[in-house]
């Protein structure tokens, strides 16, 4: 009589239960990521700041995240570049360097990619940083972290 192939079993127990997980972490995250006030779908802004806020949100295939903030201020002197950086899972990435401020509202997009295989959890957020026109740090903005898996 044939023994059972238990190495098959338990490969297939992995799988079916990494699955349950993701699908967990899933739902988990898209109600925290949800939960934000005056937040875009899937995502967040930081509105504790009156200047400048943050925002952080899925990017729109599902394998991207992607950035943005809304500036409350006329531009002047006083706010006159910005910069921006996507943070995932605790390393930065530089999206907008040295860039002008010239209108109030929102300023978009950026994208960086998380595609990966096997699919893994991320977390990320938004860093914008706004200077005056002399390069003297001004004020800046933190969006929330958001807990996703692609």
């Amino acid at each position: 009589m044939k023994q059972p192939d238990t190495a098959r079993a338990s490969r297939f127990w992995h799988r079916f239960l990494r699955g349950l997980l993701v699908a967990a972490m899933l739902t988990g995250g898209s109600t925290v990521a949800l939960a934000a006030p005056a937040s875009a779908a899937w995502g967040g802004c930081d509105n504790a700041n009156g200047t400048v806020s943050a925002c952080v949100n899925f990017g729109d295939n599902g394998n991207s995240v992607r950035a943005d903030f809304y500036f409350k201020k006329v531009p002047d002197s006083s706010y006159y570049t910005y910069y921006v950086w996507i943070f995932v899972d605790g390393y930065g990435q530089l999206m907008a360097s040295n860039q002008r401020l010239t209108y109030t509202g929102r300023y978009c997009c950026w994208t960086r990619p998380t595609d990966s295989l096997p699919n893994r959890i991320y977390r990320v957020f938004v860093q914008v940083a706004i200077y005056t026109s002399s390069g003297v740090y001004h004020t800046g903005s933190i969006s929330p972290t958001i807990t996703y898996s692609n």
